[in-house]
């Protein structure tokens, strides 16, 4: 089953709404090849709230993925520049799901949402180590722009 965000705040309480997308977030996370070395240092709400914080957020631009068997999907879409850019905050897949195909049609759902909202370009950032997004990204596409380092240090008392 595939809803928006928008869709699952009409039938559910907020709190609710957010600890589904939190446990997709979760389960996304698992063997992730999207830089890794991130996962477990931030709280999965405190993730939550800053996929929100970026661009102009649009529930109706956020999908979630459910099935019974509890995999998991998100593909989360904002908009950027007055309205102009759509940007690809993050999509994920729980293992099972994966390398099936779910993750490119999520983005070209995204990629239509956005340019039927007149945006003119779509931005995304990726782990340059991660095959198969740049893939996805690369049929559809997209091309590297810019690189950037991400420095993290775990702080231990």
């Amino acid at each position: 089953r595939v809803r928006t965000a928008e869709a699952i705040a009409r039938e559910q309480s907020p709190t609710e709404a957010d600890r589904r997308l939190i446990e997709a977030l979760d389960a996304s996370y698992v063997g992730t090849l999207d830089c890794p070395e991130l996962c477990g240092l931030r709280d999965s709400a405190d993730i939550l709230d800053s996929h929100r914080a970026t661009g102009e957020h649009d529930p109706s631009l956020w999908r979630l993925v459910e099935r019974d068997d509890g995999a998991t999907a998100v593909c989360l879409f904002s908009l950027s520049d007055e309205g102009r850019d759509g940007e690809l905050v993050y999509l994920g897949l729980s293992p099972e799901l994966r390398g099936q195909g779910l993750g490119g049609w999520l983005l070209d759902q995204g990629l239509a949402d956005i340019a039927s909202r007149g945006c003119r370009r779509a931005l995304c950032a990726v782990d340059l180590r991660n095959a198969p997004a740049l893939s996805i990204y690369g049929k559809r596409g997209f091309h590297e722009t810019s690189r950037r380092g991400a420095f993290v240090r775990r702080i231990t008392s």
